[in-house]
């Protein structure tokens, strides 16, 4: 499984599960600080920074944000 930068701490240690119902999630987890985080992969998009489909919309206990997970970058939700 490939480690992506944790949004919280900024290490390479944030990873991912899928779960299939009632749509797919992806659950992220921080191996560094714990940090954990849900996202909707329906609603992808194309960063407007790089131009890749890889910023989603993650949300953790506290908020919503966007994360470009090549960039990234956290952006406005």
């Amino acid at each position: 499984m490939s480690l992506y930068i944790c949004p919280k701490c900024g290490t390479k240690s944030f990873t991912w599960a899928i779960e299939d119902e009632p749509y797919i999630k992806t659950n992220w987890g921080c191996y560094t600080c714990n940090y954990l985080a849900l996202e909707d992969e329906r609603l992808m998009r194309i960063c407007n920074v790089c131009r890749q489909k890889s910023e989603s919309p993650l949300k953790d206990i506290d908020r919503a944000y966007w994360w470009c997970f090549t960039c990234n970058r956290e952006y406005e939700h």
